[in-house]
């Protein structure tokens, strides 16, 4: 998957939600970092960082960490 540029995500309006954290019965809404120019979400409740237009991006949020340790162990 290519990456897109900063310029593409000005331009772009979508929904970007935490995958750990619940708000009534959806998934808490992530926070645009920067006015989300460079396509950055923060989730304000647990941290969790997420870019999805660089798939090697890495979050090092509690959550994030800890699957990563189980898929260390288990792999």
């Amino acid at each position: 998957m290519k990456q897109m540029g900063p310029e593409i995500w000005q331009h772009m309006v979508f929904t970007v939600r935490c995958p750990y954290c619940t708000e009534g019965n959806d998934f808490r809404l992530m926070v645009g970092l920067n006015g989300s120019a460079d396509g950055t979400f923060f989730c304000s409740k647990c941290h969790h960082l997420a870019r999805p237009a660089d798939p090697a991006f890495k979050c090092l949020c509690a959550h994030c960490r800890n699957l990563n340790r189980a898929e260390s162990r288990s792999g």
